[in-house]
């Protein structure tokens, strides 16, 4: 029986996801330069679109669990997610102080569906399928380059005017996090707590700017809780990365001889 592609080819089948992506997000955004009204709308219906291809995908290829859709395995990896954890308990704080003086508060139940679609739909992506698909040629450098991948995707804000420190600050904290969260998937092979933290992040985010870019310079403070944020996610990935070799699969689990294969 001939090896699937995603094995023969896992960097050819990782760049034909990421260049599906951006196909779906640039053709996004000329629609959206036409149809101006319904930009909220264009964009749902986009990673509408990116949702349902990976749903689709991960059922034709049964790679659901494969992909980190299981009760994550404990390890002290899980510990990492602390730090962004607490970054969100204190915007909540925040958030809920300010609630009504929010851009988007009017519009919170539209942002929490569409965030926790975007939280799964970018860690199906890269922390799911680019990740593990990388894998075979080693953890780290799959870690790396799914994270970088996933970061240098924030670099398409700029289309939508998006200020362009914002946008590369906003690019090299997403590598980052990206990187911690490519760590904890792998030692847990689970991406369900990421999308969580995912949709959180991007909840809030929605609610400060109304689902709308940044189009200001950041102020030094911001720059610098950014700078702060992305060297302690960087410093806990590479902690949890620490010693891994190969995924951590239990060989009387016959569930994961699809992770082994892979």
């Amino acid at each position: 029986m001939s090896q699937p592609f995603p094995r023969r080819r896992p960097l050819l089948f990782a760049g034909l996801l990421v260049l599906f992506v951006l196909g779906v997000f640039l053709i996004t955004y000329a629609v959206k330069a036409i149809w101006h009204g319904h930009s909220i709308v264009i964009t749902v219906l986009a990673e509408g679109v990116l949702g349902l291809a990976a749903v689709l995908l991960l059922s034709r290829l049964r790679w659901w669990r494969v992909a980190g859709f299981r009760t994550p395995r404990y390890s002290p990896a899980l510990f990492c997610l602390l730090a962004p954890c607490f970054i969100l308990i204190t915007e909540a704080n925040s958030i809920f102080y300010w609630w009504n003086y929010l851009p988007g508060s009017a519009h919170a139940l539209l942002f929490a569906i569409f965030a926790l679609l975007v939280g799964f739909v970018e860690e199906t992506y890269f922390r799911g399928m680019i990740l593990r698909t990388i894998l075979q040629r080693g953890p780290w450098l799959a870690a790396i380059i799914s994270s970088i991948l996933f970061g240098g995707l924030h670099l398409l804000h700029l289309i939508e005017g998006q200020n362009l420190v914002a946008t590369l600050t906003q690019a090299a904290w997403a590598t980052a996090l990206g990187f911690l969260f490519a760590a904890v998937a792998l030692r847990t092979q689970s991406i369900l707590p990421l999308i969580v933290i995912h949709a959180l992040m991007d909840f809030f985010a929605f609610l400060a700017f109304n689902g709308t870019v940044i189009p200001y310079t950041p102020d030094a403070g911001t720059l610098r809780e950014n700078a702060v944020e992305a060297f302690v996610y960087i410093a806990l990935g590479v902690i949890a990365m620490r010693g891994i070799r190969t995924p951590e699969l239990d060989p009387n689990d016959k569930r994961d001889i699809a992770l082994a294969r892979l």
